[in-house]
């Protein structure tokens, strides 16, 4: 009797051990498949975001990185355009060429075209010496024009022959200088729809806009708020201890709008940092912030402003795929979880451009 029992309580361990080790298979099937969700091809690791806006970017960089293709990047002021311009040269074939960068809204339309293409002494007043332009200077790597759409018709004139001919003149010069560069593009503009007004060349918009890679505006990602809010205390507590952020703190960033985009979340957590202490509190951040005094600007073209339907989609998709992620894409209990019918999520998730199937 005593063997028998014996036996039976072996062939019980057996059995849990054996269920046991299939679930720890499982779960490293999980995570490897979820590490997988955010592999890339190359490196961008300096663009900081997890959510599913940020890895439809990564996705579409990991196609137009290695080649040679113009690119035109669209998106609200503070969402990190340079940021990607940079990483596209530096992980390209042209990484070992130079990166020089130009914002078109910062020069007068008098000094651009010096700017882009030098010119010869003597060409006007002030020109004492030979001097050559960005273009010149960025032969061989890639070119970034920040706010190309601020550019006056003349210059998109100019600069179409340019990327037709592949050659230009110096202002004031009669040589023709051949150049080899590529060029990525940046906007907060819509260009198509500045086109359509005959606000910009159609000629040149599709010259430049080989792939245009739309980037999304923090209070599209959310998710990604608190990860990058981390990747800034480390990045300015460097040599001294890093403050924590408080549940009400952090809730306060996730709710805000955002209209700055990353660039003003950096300079709340920067501002923090200075006046917090070991745990930043709400009453750390500025007084427009706390207030909840940060509206929408009115919704343009080119606008920046928040506009809560887009915010209260943003937040609407992630919550559709943070529960099909827990429940392993099971429809009929992600419905249930989230108080829809399972016709109603299909239907939501079509409409995110979430592949119901």
């Amino acid at each position: 009797a005593r063997e028998k029992e014996v036996k039976r309580l072996n062939d019980r361990l057996s059995r849990s051990l054996e269920e046991r080790t299939k679930e720890l298979a499982t779960v490293k099937e999980t995570l490897a498949n979820k590490q997988r969700e955010f592999e890339t091809l190359y490196n961008y690791d300096r663009i900081i975001g997890r959510s599913e806006a940020m890895q439809r970017v990564f996705r579409l960089l990991d196609r137009i990185v290695p080649t040679d293709v113009p690119v035109i990047l669209q998106g609200e002021s503070g969402t990190g355009k340079e940021l990607v311009s940079k990483a596209i040269h530096f992980n390209g074939p042209r990484k070992s060429g130079p990166f020089v960068s130009l914002n078109c809204a910062a020069v007068s339309e008098t000094l651009l075209e010096s700017e882009l293409f030098g010119h010869v002494q003597g060409a006007f007043t002030g020109a004492d010496s030979d001097k050559k332009g960005l273009f010149e200077l960025a032969t061989g790597g890639t070119i970034f024009l920040d706010e190309v759409s601020e550019m006056s018709t003349a210059m998109q004139k100019k600069l179409l022959r340019v990327l037709q001919e592949s050659e230009f003149r110096r202002v004031g010069g009669k040589d023709l200088i051949k150049v080899d560069v590529r060029v990525v593009s940046a906007t907060n503009c819509d260009l198509q729809e500045m086109v359509d007004a005959d606000e910009f060349r159609a000629d040149l918009y599709y010259r430049l806009a080989g792939v245009v890679v739309e980037l999304p505006a923090l209070r599209q990602r959310p998710a990604d708020i608190p990860i990058l809010v981390q990747h800034f205390l480390a990045q300015l507590s460097e040599g001294r201890p890093q403050p924590e952020v408080s549940d009400e703190a952090m809730k306060l960033l996730c709710r805000h709008g955002w209209p700055g985009n990353v660039r003003q979340l950096f300079n709340e957590v920067r501002r923090a940092v200075a006046i917090g202490g070991p745990v930043i509190g709400p009453g750390d951040f500025s007084p427009d912030l706390v207030g909840g005094k940060a509206r929408p600007a009115s919704a343009g073209r080119c606008g920046d402003g928040v506009i809560l339907k887009d915010l209260v989609d943003a937040l609407e998709k992630q919550a559709i795929v943070d529960v099909l992620e827990e429940v392993k894409g099971n429809k009929t209990t992600a419905a249930k979880i989230l108080g829809l019918s399972r016709p109603g999520l299909r239907k939501k998730m079509a409409r995110f451009g979430l592949n119901p199937d």
